[in-house]
């Protein structure tokens, strides 16, 4: 079940099937298919493709027009915030190579046009929400609510940026979904190792791994603490620093004891089970 749009081009139009190739395989792998170009964000979970499809001689040609036999393709079923990290790539695909867009979804329109990422994401948005919600149950789908699913995404997708300017100072987590054993319901996650300075994204949950000297060696263990905790032990280390709330590297070692002294919620694997974002969806029957 998918989102496809067809790529044509004015009869003017001087770009070739060679610019279009080198255009994709400047921005999106290529592994070994010349005729698709895949996206994946493996931060973010989102993946979409570009596929070439050798004409169809029996295809009507659009008077006017030529068809690149290019193609975009993005599934359904899927949380919002892919829409959100396609379509600008499909208007830059668009505009850098001056192409217009047959789009099968918008019923009655068979004219090229040429979209924008706004229009796109709004089409896609409200057929995927619909079909999330009618094929909820059968395709066993899970519930994520979407203000919190787009706040996690936009952290993902910023997360090695935000890595980068902070140096190896402080560690940027990613965030991650889970599914709960007992209730079923979506929920987020990310790691902290030891007491290291590090980024604090609004979770539901860390996992916390401990390290604590002892005589001969080091004890390891790891548990679940609530966000709320987190907050509540480190409120008077915990600064803001380009958007993000955070525990700085000089207040690291400070925070050893308390660190050390979390008490686990309860063991990850007897709470819940990751979840892939191919499952999750922000809309459900009502």
């Amino acid at each position: 079940m998918s989102y496809d749009l067809y790529f044509y081009k004015h009869k003017d139009c001087k770009t070739t099937d060679s610019d279009i190739r080198s255009y994709l395989g400047e921005r999106f792998q290529n592994t070994g298919n010349t005729d698709q170009f895949w996206y994946e964000n493996k931060e973010t979970g989102v993946y979409f493709s570009f596929e070439y499809d050798k004409p169809d001689p029996d295809d009507e040609p659009l008077e006017g027009f030529d068809n690149t036999n290019w193609k975009f393709n993005i599934n359904f079923l899927r949380p919002q915030f892919f829409g959100l990290e396609a379509f600008p790539f499909v208007e830059g695909f668009i505009n850098d190579l001056d192409l217009i867009v047959f789009n099968p979804q918008v019923v009655g329109d068979e004219t090229p046009v040429k979209y924008s990422h706004k229009d796109l994401f709004e089409n896609w948005s409200n057929i995927n929400a619909r079909h999330s919600s009618d094929y909820f149950k059968e395709y066993e789908l899970f519930y994520f609510d979407l203000d919190k699913s787009n706040k996690s995404w936009e952290f993902n997708q910023n997360r090695l940026a935000l890595q980068d300017k902070l140096c190896e100072m402080t560690f940027v987590p990613g965030i991650f979904y889970f599914k709960e054993h007992k209730t079923g319901l979506i929920s987020t996650l990310c790691v902290w190792p030891e007491h290291i300075s590090t980024i604090i994204p609004e979770v539901d949950y860390f996992i916390i791994k401990k390290k604590i000297k002892k005589l001969f060696g080091k004890k390891e263990s790891s548990g679940l603490v609530s966000y709320e905790t987190i907050k509540n032990t480190f409120n008077d280390f915990i600064t803001k620093e380009n958007g993000y709330e955070m525990i700085s590297p000089n207040d690291s070692l400070k925070i050893e004891k308390l660190f050390n002294g979390l008490e686990y919620y309860c063991d990850f694997k007897d709470f819940g089970e990751g979840m892939t974002v191919d499952k999750i969806v922000n809309y459900k029957p009502d």
